[in-house]
Protein backbone atom coordinates (compact mmCIF):
# COMPACT_ATOMS: atom_id res chain seq x y z
CA UNK A 1 0.00 0.00 0.00
CA UNK A 2 2.80 2.44 1.05
CA UNK A 3 4.66 1.34 -1.81
CA UNK A 4 1.92 2.04 -4.41
CA UNK A 5 1.27 5.46 -2.53
CA UNK A 6 4.90 6.47 -3.48
CA UNK A 7 4.61 5.57 -7.13
CA UNK A 8 1.59 7.38 -7.02
CA UNK A 9 3.33 10.16 -5.34
CA UNK A 10 6.66 10.39 -8.09
CA UNK A 11 3.80 10.04 -10.72
CA UNK A 12 2.31 13.09 -9.87
CA UNK A 13 5.64 15.04 -9.14
CA UNK A 14 6.42 14.15 -12.44
CA UNK A 15 3.56 15.61 -13.93
CA UNK A 16 3.72 18.69 -12.07
CA UNK A 17 7.37 18.97 -12.74
CA UNK A 18 6.73 18.51 -16.87
CA UNK A 19 3.28 19.08 -17.61
CA UNK A 20 4.13 22.58 -18.87
CA UNK A 21 7.47 22.23 -20.44
CA UNK A 22 7.12 22.88 -24.17
CA UNK A 23 8.90 24.43 -27.02
CA UNK A 24 5.79 25.43 -29.66
CA UNK A 25 5.02 27.26 -32.57
CA UNK A 26 2.67 30.21 -32.43
CA UNK A 27 -0.89 29.20 -33.47
CA UNK A 28 -1.93 33.15 -33.24
CA UNK A 29 -0.48 34.37 -36.17
CA UNK A 30 1.01 32.63 -39.25
CA UNK A 31 4.86 31.41 -38.81
CA UNK A 32 7.17 33.90 -40.53
CA UNK A 33 10.85 34.15 -40.51
CA UNK A 34 13.08 36.68 -40.96
CA UNK A 35 16.51 37.14 -41.54
CA UNK A 36 19.35 39.74 -41.33
CA UNK A 37 22.61 39.76 -43.31
CA UNK A 38 24.87 42.66 -43.56
CA UNK A 39 22.18 45.85 -43.79
CA UNK A 40 19.21 43.51 -45.77
CA UNK A 41 16.12 42.13 -44.06
CA UNK A 42 14.19 39.85 -46.26
CA UNK A 43 11.95 37.55 -45.15
CA UNK A 44 12.40 34.13 -45.82
CA UNK A 45 10.00 31.25 -47.42
CA UNK A 46 8.62 28.97 -45.12
CA UNK A 47 6.43 26.43 -44.60
CA UNK A 48 4.62 24.51 -41.72
CA UNK A 49 2.61 21.21 -41.85
CA UNK A 50 1.40 20.35 -38.31
CA UNK A 51 0.20 23.27 -36.91
CA UNK A 52 1.52 24.16 -33.31
CA UNK A 53 4.30 21.13 -33.04
CA UNK A 54 6.04 20.43 -35.72
CA UNK A 55 7.08 16.72 -35.77
CA UNK A 56 10.22 14.66 -37.13
CA UNK A 57 8.30 12.59 -39.82
CA UNK A 58 5.83 16.30 -40.64
CA UNK A 59 8.72 18.73 -39.63
CA UNK A 60 8.41 23.14 -40.71
CA UNK A 61 10.16 23.72 -43.59
CA UNK A 62 12.42 26.88 -43.85
CA UNK A 63 14.23 27.84 -47.16
CA UNK A 64 17.65 29.36 -46.84
CA UNK A 65 19.89 30.42 -49.91
CA UNK A 66 23.55 30.43 -49.49
CA UNK A 67 26.39 31.77 -51.12
CA UNK A 68 29.27 30.74 -52.83
CA UNK A 69 28.23 30.16 -56.71
CA UNK A 70 29.94 32.07 -59.23
CA UNK A 71 27.38 35.14 -60.17
CA UNK A 72 24.89 34.46 -57.58
CA UNK A 73 24.29 37.79 -56.51
CA UNK A 74 22.70 38.24 -60.70
CA UNK A 75 20.42 35.02 -59.88
CA UNK A 76 19.11 36.38 -56.31
CA UNK A 77 15.41 37.32 -55.98
CA UNK A 78 16.16 40.48 -53.72
CA UNK A 79 18.89 41.61 -56.44
CA UNK A 80 21.84 42.09 -53.38
CA UNK A 81 25.01 40.53 -53.14
CA UNK A 82 24.95 40.56 -49.51
CA UNK A 83 21.39 39.01 -49.66
CA UNK A 84 22.81 35.23 -48.99
CA UNK A 85 23.76 32.98 -46.10
CA UNK A 86 27.07 32.39 -45.88
CA UNK A 87 27.92 29.12 -44.39
CA UNK A 88 30.74 30.40 -42.13
CA UNK A 89 29.35 34.01 -41.27
CA UNK A 90 27.55 33.44 -37.69
CA UNK A 91 26.24 37.08 -38.24
CA UNK A 92 24.09 35.99 -40.42
CA UNK A 93 20.79 35.11 -39.22
CA UNK A 94 17.45 34.02 -39.37
CA UNK A 95 15.13 34.41 -36.24
CA UNK A 96 12.23 31.86 -35.53
CA UNK A 97 8.88 32.64 -33.65
CA UNK A 98 8.67 30.72 -30.59
CA UNK A 99 6.21 30.07 -27.74
CA UNK A 100 7.68 28.64 -24.69
CA UNK A 101 5.78 26.78 -21.95
CA UNK A 102 8.12 26.29 -18.15
CA UNK A 103 7.42 24.54 -15.36
CA UNK A 104 6.58 26.28 -12.04
CA UNK A 105 10.04 24.72 -10.55
CA UNK A 106 13.39 25.27 -11.72
CA UNK A 107 14.93 27.50 -14.42
CA UNK A 108 14.55 26.14 -18.12
CA UNK A 109 16.93 27.34 -20.61
CA UNK A 110 16.64 26.41 -24.75
CA UNK A 111 18.58 25.27 -27.16
CA UNK A 112 18.80 24.06 -31.13
CA UNK A 113 20.26 20.99 -31.81
CA UNK A 114 21.20 19.52 -35.30
CA UNK A 115 20.44 16.13 -36.50
CA UNK A 116 23.43 13.97 -36.55
CA UNK A 117 24.33 12.55 -39.89
CA UNK A 118 26.30 9.48 -38.78
CA UNK A 119 23.48 8.65 -35.88
CA UNK A 120 20.10 8.85 -36.79
CA UNK A 121 18.80 9.01 -33.11
CA UNK A 122 21.64 11.44 -31.54
CA UNK A 123 21.29 15.70 -32.03
CA UNK A 124 24.56 17.49 -31.74
CA UNK A 125 23.41 20.94 -29.88
CA UNK A 126 24.35 24.40 -31.56
CA UNK A 127 23.29 26.82 -29.86
CA UNK A 128 21.88 28.20 -26.79
CA UNK A 129 19.28 31.01 -26.78
CA UNK A 130 20.32 33.52 -24.85
CA UNK A 131 18.72 36.87 -25.30
CA UNK A 132 16.98 36.88 -22.21
CA UNK A 133 15.82 34.55 -19.08
CA UNK A 134 13.05 32.50 -19.83
CA UNK A 135 10.45 32.96 -17.13
CA UNK A 136 9.51 30.50 -14.71
CA UNK A 137 6.47 28.74 -14.17
CA UNK A 138 4.78 30.93 -17.62
CA UNK A 139 4.38 31.13 -21.12
CA UNK A 140 6.16 33.26 -23.14
CA UNK A 141 6.78 34.15 -26.86
CA UNK A 142 10.69 34.37 -28.43
CA UNK A 143 12.59 34.93 -31.51
CA UNK A 144 15.21 32.26 -31.54
CA UNK A 145 17.93 33.50 -33.68
CA UNK A 146 20.52 31.42 -35.06
CA UNK A 147 22.98 31.36 -38.37
CA UNK A 148 23.10 28.67 -41.24
CA UNK A 149 26.89 28.82 -39.52
CA UNK A 150 26.12 27.77 -36.39
CA UNK A 151 24.73 24.39 -38.39
CA UNK A 152 27.62 24.36 -41.03
CA UNK A 153 30.65 24.76 -38.33
CA UNK A 154 28.73 21.58 -36.62
CA UNK A 155 28.60 19.20 -39.09
CA UNK A 156 31.22 20.45 -41.55
CA UNK A 157 31.64 17.92 -43.55
CA UNK A 158 27.82 18.38 -44.93
CA UNK A 159 28.74 21.63 -45.81
CA UNK A 160 31.53 21.76 -47.99
CA UNK A 161 29.32 22.45 -51.55
CA UNK A 162 28.97 25.79 -49.52
CA UNK A 163 32.36 27.16 -49.32
CA UNK A 164 34.29 29.35 -50.79
CA UNK A 165 36.61 27.38 -52.47
CA UNK A 166 33.89 24.85 -54.08
CA UNK A 167 32.10 25.82 -57.49
CA UNK A 168 29.57 23.45 -56.54
CA UNK A 169 25.74 23.60 -56.54
CA UNK A 170 23.72 21.73 -54.04
CA UNK A 171 20.51 21.70 -51.90
CA UNK A 172 21.29 19.90 -48.44
CA UNK A 173 18.51 19.21 -45.39
CA UNK A 174 19.12 19.24 -41.81
CA UNK A 175 16.89 18.45 -38.84
CA UNK A 176 16.88 20.95 -36.42
CA UNK A 177 15.53 20.02 -33.17
CA UNK A 178 14.72 23.30 -30.38
CA UNK A 179 13.87 22.28 -26.86
CA UNK A 180 14.26 22.90 -23.30
CA UNK A 181 16.38 21.69 -20.33
CA UNK A 182 17.65 22.39 -16.81
CA UNK A 183 20.71 21.60 -17.83
CA UNK A 184 22.54 24.99 -18.43
CA UNK A 185 25.83 24.00 -19.80
CA UNK A 186 24.91 22.09 -23.29
CA UNK A 187 27.57 23.52 -25.53
CA UNK A 188 28.97 22.78 -28.70
CA UNK A 189 30.35 19.13 -27.53
CA UNK A 190 27.42 18.30 -26.27
CA UNK A 191 25.04 15.45 -27.91
CA UNK A 192 20.96 14.66 -26.96
CA UNK A 193 18.55 12.08 -28.37
CA UNK A 194 14.99 14.30 -28.65
CA UNK A 195 12.36 11.12 -28.08
CA UNK A 196 14.05 10.83 -24.40
CA UNK A 197 12.89 12.37 -21.35
CA UNK A 198 12.78 15.00 -20.02
CA UNK A 199 13.87 16.49 -23.17
CA UNK A 200 11.20 15.70 -25.71
CA UNK A 201 9.51 18.82 -25.01
CA UNK A 202 10.19 20.24 -28.37
CA UNK A 203 9.60 20.75 -32.01
CA UNK A 204 11.39 20.26 -35.07
CA UNK A 205 12.51 22.20 -38.71
CA UNK A 206 13.73 20.82 -41.72
CA UNK A 207 16.41 23.61 -42.86
CA UNK A 208 17.25 23.48 -46.81
CA UNK A 209 20.39 25.12 -47.67
CA UNK A 210 20.85 25.34 -51.50
CA UNK A 211 23.36 27.53 -54.20
CA UNK A 212 21.17 25.85 -56.91
CA UNK A 213 20.95 29.19 -59.19
CA UNK A 214 19.74 28.47 -62.70
CA UNK A 215 22.16 28.70 -65.49
CA UNK A 216 20.81 30.01 -69.14
CA UNK A 217 20.77 26.44 -70.98
CA UNK A 218 19.36 25.14 -68.41
CA UNK A 219 15.54 26.56 -68.19
CA UNK A 220 14.31 28.74 -71.00
CA UNK A 221 10.94 30.48 -71.16
CA UNK A 222 9.10 32.01 -74.28
CA UNK A 223 6.44 34.64 -74.28
CA UNK A 224 4.81 33.03 -77.03
CA UNK A 225 2.02 35.73 -77.66
CA UNK A 226 1.11 38.94 -76.11
CA UNK A 227 -3.26 39.77 -76.22
CA UNK A 228 -3.85 43.76 -75.63
CA UNK A 229 -6.54 45.05 -72.79
CA UNK A 230 -7.89 48.06 -71.59
CA UNK A 231 -5.35 48.74 -68.78
CA UNK A 232 -4.03 45.16 -69.56
CA UNK A 233 -1.51 43.02 -71.31
CA UNK A 234 -1.84 38.79 -71.35
CA UNK A 235 0.91 36.92 -71.84
CA UNK A 236 1.20 33.55 -73.10
CA UNK A 237 4.11 31.77 -72.52
CA UNK A 238 5.82 28.15 -72.18
CA UNK A 239 9.22 26.91 -71.81
CA UNK A 240 11.12 23.48 -71.55
CA UNK A 241 11.21 21.48 -68.39
CA UNK A 242 14.99 22.43 -67.38
CA UNK A 243 16.17 21.88 -63.93
CA UNK A 244 13.84 23.42 -61.78
CA UNK A 245 12.52 20.75 -59.43
CA UNK A 246 8.78 21.82 -58.93
CA UNK A 247 8.96 20.73 -55.45
CA UNK A 248 11.01 23.56 -54.65
CA UNK A 249 9.46 26.02 -57.40
CA UNK A 250 7.14 28.65 -55.78
CA UNK A 251 5.81 31.05 -57.99
CA UNK A 252 5.99 32.58 -61.51
CA UNK A 253 6.78 36.14 -61.85
CA UNK A 254 6.12 39.19 -64.27
CA UNK A 255 8.65 41.74 -63.69
CA UNK A 256 8.08 45.08 -65.48
CA UNK A 257 11.55 47.20 -66.59
CA UNK A 258 11.83 50.36 -67.30
CA UNK A 259 13.82 49.87 -69.90
CA UNK A 260 14.77 46.84 -72.25
CA UNK A 261 17.84 44.70 -71.23
CA UNK A 262 21.09 45.14 -73.10
CA UNK A 263 21.08 41.00 -73.69
CA UNK A 264 18.51 38.58 -73.69
CA UNK A 265 17.55 36.37 -71.32
CA UNK A 266 20.08 38.19 -68.83
CA UNK A 267 19.71 37.79 -65.09
CA UNK A 268 17.51 40.32 -63.09
CA UNK A 269 20.44 41.53 -61.55
CA UNK A 270 21.96 42.96 -65.21
CA UNK A 271 18.45 45.12 -65.71
CA UNK A 272 18.56 49.11 -65.59
CA UNK A 273 16.18 50.89 -64.29
CA UNK A 274 12.85 50.46 -62.26
CA UNK A 275 12.04 46.72 -61.80
CA UNK A 276 8.64 46.03 -60.75
CA UNK A 277 7.34 42.71 -60.28
CA UNK A 278 3.67 40.48 -59.98
CA UNK A 279 3.43 37.31 -58.65
CA UNK A 280 1.38 34.40 -60.13
CA UNK A 281 0.94 30.75 -59.19
CA UNK A 282 3.98 28.34 -60.53
CA UNK A 283 3.06 26.63 -63.87
CA UNK A 284 5.26 25.67 -66.69
CA UNK A 285 2.70 27.19 -69.21
CA UNK A 286 0.14 29.38 -68.68
CA UNK A 287 -1.36 32.28 -69.47
CA UNK A 288 -0.77 35.76 -67.42
CA UNK A 289 -2.75 38.45 -66.93
CA UNK A 290 -0.93 41.86 -65.98
CA UNK A 291 -3.42 44.45 -65.02
CA UNK A 292 -3.22 47.69 -63.54
CA UNK A 293 -1.06 48.94 -66.36
CA UNK A 294 -1.45 52.84 -68.11
CA UNK A 295 -3.47 52.67 -71.35
CA UNK A 296 -1.39 53.93 -74.24
CA UNK A 297 1.92 53.25 -72.87
CA UNK A 298 4.73 51.15 -73.86
CA UNK A 299 6.03 48.71 -71.36
CA UNK A 300 8.98 46.16 -71.45
CA UNK A 301 7.94 42.50 -69.52
CA UNK A 302 9.33 38.98 -69.26
CA UNK A 303 8.25 36.50 -67.13
CA UNK A 304 10.94 34.02 -64.63
CA UNK A 305 10.32 31.66 -62.16
CA UNK A 306 11.04 32.05 -58.36
CA UNK A 307 12.03 29.41 -56.50
CA UNK A 308 11.06 28.94 -52.29
CA UNK A 309 15.20 29.94 -52.30
CA UNK A 310 14.43 33.31 -53.56
CA UNK A 311 16.22 32.27 -56.66
CA UNK A 312 14.95 33.89 -60.10
CA UNK A 313 15.58 31.96 -63.26
CA UNK A 314 16.75 33.98 -66.07
CA UNK A 315 14.09 35.91 -67.44
CA UNK A 316 12.39 35.35 -70.90
CA UNK A 317 12.84 37.47 -73.84
CA UNK A 318 11.43 40.98 -73.41
CA UNK A 319 7.69 41.86 -74.80
CA UNK A 320 7.34 45.53 -75.98
CA UNK A 321 3.53 46.33 -75.82
CA UNK A 322 0.86 49.24 -74.87
CA UNK A 323 -2.62 48.63 -73.13
CA UNK A 324 -4.97 50.55 -75.63
CA UNK A 325 -8.19 52.76 -74.25
CA UNK A 326 -11.62 50.52 -74.84
CA UNK A 327 -12.77 53.25 -77.39
CA UNK A 328 -9.31 52.36 -79.31
CA UNK A 329 -9.40 48.43 -78.82
CA UNK A 330 -12.64 48.79 -79.84
CA UNK A 331 -11.72 50.68 -83.22
CA UNK A 332 -8.60 48.37 -83.58
CA UNK A 333 -10.68 45.03 -82.87
CA UNK A 334 -13.69 46.25 -85.21
CA UNK A 335 -16.09 43.56 -83.33
CA UNK A 336 -17.50 45.84 -80.76
CA UNK A 337 -20.19 43.75 -78.94
CA UNK A 338 -17.24 41.20 -78.33
CA UNK A 339 -14.68 43.09 -77.89
CA UNK A 340 -17.19 45.06 -75.23
CA UNK A 341 -17.88 41.85 -73.51
CA UNK A 342 -13.89 40.57 -73.15
CA UNK A 343 -12.65 43.96 -72.84
CA UNK A 344 -9.39 42.31 -74.65
CA UNK A 345 -7.34 40.72 -77.66
CA UNK A 346 -9.41 37.34 -77.51
CA UNK A 347 -9.15 33.83 -79.53
CA UNK A 348 -13.47 33.48 -79.68
CA UNK A 349 -13.17 37.60 -81.17
CA UNK A 350 -10.70 36.27 -83.88
CA UNK A 351 -12.90 33.16 -85.08
CA UNK A 352 -16.13 35.40 -85.41
CA UNK A 353 -13.67 37.81 -87.46
CA UNK A 354 -12.48 35.33 -89.55
CA UNK A 355 -15.93 34.26 -90.10
CA UNK A 356 -16.94 37.53 -91.28
CA UNK A 357 -14.28 37.76 -93.19
CA UNK A 358 -14.61 34.17 -94.85
CA UNK A 359 -18.45 33.38 -94.83
CA UNK A 360 -20.55 36.18 -93.97
CA UNK A 361 -19.03 39.02 -96.25
CA UNK A 362 -19.42 36.33 -99.34
CA UNK A 363 -23.30 36.92 -99.71
CA UNK A 364 -25.93 39.21 -99.90
CA UNK A 365 -27.75 38.65 -96.56
CA UNK A 366 -24.07 38.42 -94.86
CA UNK A 367 -23.32 41.94 -96.22
CA UNK A 368 -26.68 43.12 -94.45
CA UNK A 369 -26.02 41.87 -91.55
CA UNK A 370 -22.42 43.75 -91.56
CA UNK A 371 -23.61 46.59 -92.15
CA UNK A 372 -26.69 46.42 -89.98
CA UNK A 373 -24.45 45.45 -87.30
CA UNK A 374 -21.14 48.20 -87.58
CA UNK A 375 -24.72 50.83 -87.74
CA UNK A 376 -25.97 50.08 -84.47
CA UNK A 377 -23.30 47.98 -82.33
CA UNK A 378 -20.66 50.97 -81.65
CA UNK A 379 -23.55 52.79 -79.96
CA UNK A 380 -24.00 49.93 -77.16
CA UNK A 381 -20.18 48.90 -76.98
CA UNK A 382 -19.43 51.06 -74.30
CA UNK A 383 -22.36 50.36 -72.42
CA UNK A 384 -21.74 46.90 -72.05
CA UNK A 385 -18.10 47.11 -71.10
CA UNK A 386 -19.02 48.87 -67.90
CA UNK A 387 -21.90 47.25 -66.70
CA UNK A 388 -20.16 43.41 -65.35
CA UNK A 389 -24.00 41.30 -65.83
CA UNK A 390 -23.78 42.50 -69.42
CA UNK A 391 -19.82 42.01 -70.04
CA UNK A 392 -20.92 38.21 -68.53
CA UNK A 393 -23.91 37.85 -70.56
CA UNK A 394 -22.33 38.67 -73.96
CA UNK A 395 -19.12 36.17 -72.92
CA UNK A 396 -21.83 32.92 -72.12
CA UNK A 397 -23.22 33.98 -75.84
CA UNK A 398 -20.02 34.08 -77.84
CA UNK A 399 -18.66 30.77 -75.95
CA UNK A 400 -21.52 28.92 -76.75
CA UNK A 401 -21.63 30.34 -79.76
CA UNK A 402 -17.74 29.68 -80.79
CA UNK A 403 -18.81 26.11 -79.24
CA UNK A 404 -21.65 25.43 -81.79
CA UNK A 405 -19.96 26.71 -84.42
CA UNK A 406 -16.73 24.62 -83.85
CA UNK A 407 -18.20 21.30 -82.36
CA UNK A 408 -21.41 21.26 -83.89
CA UNK A 409 -20.99 17.40 -84.78
CA UNK A 410 -20.26 16.87 -81.42
CA UNK A 411 -23.99 18.54 -80.16
CA UNK A 412 -25.44 16.54 -82.77
CA UNK A 413 -23.74 13.36 -81.52
CA UNK A 414 -25.10 13.94 -78.06
CA UNK A 415 -28.70 15.17 -79.41
CA UNK A 416 -28.58 11.69 -81.56
CA UNK A 417 -28.02 9.74 -78.70
CA UNK A 418 -30.48 11.26 -76.63
CA UNK A 419 -33.07 10.44 -79.57
CA UNK A 420 -32.10 7.31 -79.97
CA UNK A 421 -32.18 6.41 -76.22
CA UNK A 422 -35.98 8.03 -76.01
CA UNK A 423 -37.26 5.87 -78.78
CA UNK A 424 -35.11 2.95 -77.31
CA UNK A 425 -37.51 3.50 -74.32
CA UNK A 426 -40.73 3.97 -75.79
CA UNK A 427 -39.88 0.74 -77.60
CA UNK A 428 -39.37 -1.02 -74.02
CA UNK A 429 -42.36 0.59 -72.78
CA UNK A 430 -44.82 -0.68 -75.63
CA UNK A 431 -43.40 -4.34 -75.50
Amino acid sequence: MIRNAIILGIFFFAQALFADETVRLRTDIDLAVTAVIGTDVLSLNVENPSGAKPTDTAPAKLYLPMQNTPNQSHKFFITSTASVFNSVNLAHIASIPLRINTPATTQRYLYAAVKDTTNSNAYKVIKKYTDTTLSIGAESDVAFSFSPADICLRIPTECTSFLAAEDTKAIKTFTVYFFLSDQSAYGPTSTIVPTTAPLNNGIYFSMLMSNQVYEETELIIMINKVRIGDNRLILEYTTNLGSLDAVYAKSTRVFKHSSAPAIVNDPIKDYAGALTTKEYPYALNSELIVSDLANNSYVFLSVAFVDKFNFVTNLSDDITESPLDIEELLKKQGCFLLTAGFGEEHYVIQFFRNFRDATLSKSYLGKMFINFYYETAPKYALEIYHSPSLRFMIRSMAYVAYAVFNYYWLIFGFLALAILRILLRQKLHKN
